[in-house]
């Protein structure tokens, strides 16, 4: 089954996103967590989040919204700063889908920057991990594939079924 739907803004809240892809006549809808280049980030308000998820149950049902996260995420990166900021906003992206009311976030996969897809493939390996030890088990997290540009990870699904197949972090609440 398919669904109709677009990427919506947050610059005016959570509730004015489902409302825009409802005025559309969407099914679905994908917004940000905060900005795209991860400037601010406010926390939610109880009422809003009651709000959004009245709204969104009645018109999508709440398995029809997507959460994307900022940007700048890069699970392959080996600068260690890049790397733990990454893993902590997709924790947080994730906690604010349950708070929401929502099953799924979409990230981008990352970059291993030079250092060979080997290393960066480890790298995310490693980062997911560690994100899915500290997240709700309720909210599956989802791989965007790339247009594998440069040294992108995940433009073709063996290279993404490399990532989420690895038997020592016994991986769960992913897809691609």
């Amino acid at each position: 089954m398919s669904h109709f739907g677009i990427h919506t803004s947050i610059k005016k809240g959570f509730l004015k996103a489902a409302e825009k892809a409802r005025t559309l006549g969407c099914e679905c809808f994908q917004c940000f967590t905060s900005s795209p280049l991860g400037r601010g980030e406010k926390e939610l308000e109880e009422e809003e989040i009651q709000e959004f998820q009245k709204f969104v149950k009645k018109y999508f049902g709440l398995e029809h919204f997507y959460l994307h996260t900022p940007y700048y995420i890069n699970l392959a990166s080996l600068n260690s700063k890049v790397w733990h900021t990454s893993i902590a906003t997709i924790i947080k992206a994730m906690i604010k889908a349950k708070k929401l009311g929502g099953k799924y976030v979409i990230t981008h996969v990352g970059s291993h920057m030079g250092k060979g897809s080997e290393k960066g493939i480890r790298r995310m390996q490693e980062a997911l991990k560690l994100i899915f030890k500290d997240s709700p088990k309720e909210v599956i997290l989802l791989l965007e594939n790339t247009s594998g540009a440069g040294t992108e990870l995940g433009s073709n699904f063996e290279e993404l079924s490399e990532i989420i197949q690895n038997p020592k972090s016994k991986i769960q609440n992913l897809g691609v």
